[in-house]
């Protein structure tokens, strides 16, 4: 129940921050932020992974990481296609 209370807040406080943030920059510049997103759970996870494997079950093999890699580029560049057109 812990967990879930506090995923529920994690999610909250980052809609909020995404909000705020639509009030301060240009949408395309706010969009590209959040495009990177994946960059950054990916990292999260393979570190809880590695290190504190009993909050974080992530499968970090060869094939995965290139599979969920390759996945962040192709919607890195879709982002960019996106904000360039």
């Amino acid at each position: 129940l812990a967990g879930a209370t506090l995923s529920a807040m994690l999610s909250m406080g980052g809609r909020m921050a995404f909000n705020y943030s639509l009030l301060l920059a240009p949408l395309v510049m706010v969009q590209l932020v959040q495009g990177t997103q994946a960059i950054f759970v990916l990292i999260v996870g393979t570190l809880l992974a590695l290190f504190v494997p009993k909050y974080g079950k992530e499968n970090i093999s060869r094939k995965h990481m290139v599979q969920k890699i390759v996945s962040i580029v192709i919607v890195l560049t879709g982002t960019s296609l996106l904000l360039l057109s």
